[in-house]
């Protein structure tokens, strides 16, 4: 029995809708007030690629980086690699405040990562 090579989904170019920005499962909107997103729907390998390079983005802009959450259904491992690496890549000083997110992330947040302090977890 042969192998076949582990193939990566296709990167999705997200959709420009209004002020939204969308991949397969996932909106993206601008938050009125700082720096930050509200996060709506899944972030799963379908979008991931999307996922990774808005956090990005909003990294290398520097300051404090706002995710509302409460739209997020479901983040899977992977999702939540590229969180935790983004936080890690804010500049001293800076932090990644995660506004009510869902509690199994918050969970595995508290439990897998409880040394990352530039992730802050509020219920505002």
């Amino acid at each position: 029995m042969t192998e076949r090579p582990r193939q990566e989904p296709p990167a999705t170019a997200p959709r420009i809708d209004g002020r939204a920005r969308r991949a397969p499962g996932l909106t993206l909107r601008p938050l009125a007030t700082g720096t930050g997103l509200r996060v709506e729907g899944e972030v799963n390998v379908a979008n991931r690629a999307y996922w990774a390079s808005e956090l990005g983005g909003l990294v290398r802009r520097g300051g404090t980086v706002d995710l509302e959450l409460a739209g997020l259904v479901f983040i899977d491992a992977g999702g939540v690699a590229v969180l935790v690496r983004s936080a890690g890549r804010l500049r001293e000083g800076s932090r990644m405040i995660l506004h009510r997110p869902p509690s199994a992330l918050t969970r595995t947040l508290e439990v897998m990562f409880p040394y990352l302090s530039a992730l802050e977890v509020t219920d505002r």
